[in-house]
């Protein structure tokens, strides 16, 4: 059990200056998005709302960001049903 502690603790105090060095210099120094510096991810969209520009909504980023994945996906699995096919055609040649 103590070894277990330790490797835990150890883990954690090796990972955690690693925290701070993944940031990007984005969020440090603010973007300058519609005349005001706002401290987002610099894809992130601002929007109107009753004549107040903000950030979207972190539901709308997020959702916009998972839509992108899911089509990079899908075309990496369209990439890879046309490589079998190729590999399919090549083993009934032989």
């Amino acid at each position: 059990m103590k070894k277990a502690c330790a490797v835990v603790f150890l883990s954690l105090l090796i990972g955690v200056p690693f925290c701070g060095y993944a940031q990007t210099q984005d969020l440090d120094e603010g973007i300058e998005k519609v005349g005001v510096i706002h401290n987002i991810a610099g894809d992130r969209l601002v929007e109107n709302v009753g004549g107040i520009y903000q950030p979207e909504g972190i539901d709308k980023y997020m959702k916009r960001r998972f839509d992108q994945v899911e089509g990079d996906i899908a075309a990496v699995n369209a990439k890879l049903a046309a490589i079998s096919k190729q590999i399919e055609g090549l083993k009934k040649t032989e």
